[in-house]
């Protein structure tokens, strides 16, 4: 039973929230059994960082949310960061103590999830314009940025296991699918544009070569690819150039607006420096520190996941972030630097992708970009357990 609820949960995780989140009750169900049947689930291994580091962020969620503008509706937001110290929680006790022998199966399940919603993205591209006569980004069943995020940790994981003697992708033909889903990956990646998720993905791959040499050897050919999706993105028809970056200020620019959103992020601060407006109230306060014109759609978040919580959630809270991204990071480094196994690589990349691209939006406050980051993160730390140990 904990296999097939593993295995939906991997599944489900780069398609669909709900059924991520249906994965994970069966676990948290199956253990709760467990324990109710006199087995331990094995409570010990929440003797983790992670979960100290998550539990105070969640700590400093709730002094925000009582002491912000509008206590009672930020307390409904509360369970979205709840979710992150539960989700860590139930992978931590449902992965096992020799969570190696479930990879194969479950990469394979992981795997299929995002060649899914490659083909889907690929096809959405392929049937052209809209009808408002705008081109359709790759973008499956969810937000064209959460997709691309999703598909750049997929890609870097992809990367991760190719051709490692160690992984479970090394036979002959697990290294031609792993070749064809890094190219499915990639071309979904191109034609989604998400520009934070390529960055995240340079920083990932940047991360994992500090520990492979066989990835530096070949950082001259990521380079080179980096380049040429450049210069591609100029000529798709898309009006996602990145020369428009550097352009004139413009209120129709989705460029400079970030600076004129980041801008309104710290002037909130200012007004709210310790335990900031409360969470979710960034853009019920934007019009009011920002009069002026600007595309509606853009000003629900900062686009930037530190403004957005300073302005939210003040120092307290950016300390918090602070304590939990650092965990995670500083952990999944240690383990790299003990192992350089493909899941610990994966995970230390994924930090350092995640880092980066909550630059430009506010990942971690994303649950289906979060729970697959924190997926790779668990299931990395329980694998290298089950090797050390």
């Amino acid at each position: 039973m904990r296999q097939a609820a593993l295995l939906l949960f991997c599944l489900a995780l780069p398609i669909s929230i709900a059924g991520t989140n249906i994965g994970a009750g069966l676990l948290c169900v199956l253990i709760l059994l467990a324990a109710l049947k006199g087995r331990d689930p094995g409570w010990k291994r929440l003797r983790n960082p992670a979960i100290l580091g998550l539990a105070l962020y969640c700590a400093a969620a709730l002094i925000a949310a009582w002491a912000g503008l509008d206590p009672r509706s930020s307390l409904k937001l509360l369970p979205k960061d709840l979710h992150k110290l539960w989700l860590v929680a139930v992978l931590l006790l449902a992965l096992g103590e020799e969570p190696r022998k479930d990879h194969p199966l479950l990469l394979r399940a992981l795997a299929a999830g995002f060649a899914l919603i490659a083909l889907v993205g690929l096809g959405q591209v392929a049937l052209g314009q809209d009808a408002s006569g705008q081109w359709a980004r790759a973008h499956a069943w969810v937000h064209p940025v959460t997709y691309g995020e999703q598909l750049a940790l997929a890609l870097l994981g992809a990367l991760c296991f190719f051709d490692r003697p160690e992984a479970e992708t090394s036979s002959p033909a697990a290294k031609r699918w792993d070749w064809a889903f890094i190219l499915l990956a990639a071309a979904a990646l191109v034609l989604n544009q998400t520009r934070g998720a390529l960055l995240g993905l340079a920083a990932g791959f940047a991360a994992v070569c500090r520990f492979d040499a066989r990835l530096r050897r070949r950082s001259l050919w990521a380079l080179a690819a980096a380049v040429a999706i450049v210069v591609l993105w100029e000529l798709l028809p898309f009006d996602r150039s990145l020369l428009s970056l550097f352009s004139a200020a413009s209120p129709d620019n989705p460029h400079q607006m970030r600076w004129a959103l980041w801008k309104t992020a710290v002037a909130i601060f200012r007004d709210h420096p310790w335990t900031g407006a409360g969470p979710g109230r960034y853009h019920d306060l934007f019009e009011l520190y920002h009069p002026g014109p600007l595309r509606e759609d853009v000003w629900g978040s900062a686009h930037n996941l530190y403004l957005h919580q300073l302005a939210e959630r003040g120092l307290l809270g950016l300390t918090a972030l602070g304590a939990a991204l650092g965990t995670l990071t500083l952990r999944a480094y240690r383990r790299c630097a003990a192992a350089a196994t493909p899941w610990n690589l994966w995970a230390f990349g994924s930090c350092a992708a995640f880092l980066a691209m909550s630059l430009t939006e506010v990942t971690f406050q994303n649950e289906q970009a979060t729970s697959l980051f924190l997926f790779i993160w668990a299931w990395a730390e329980r694998s290298h357990k089950a090797v050390a140990g």
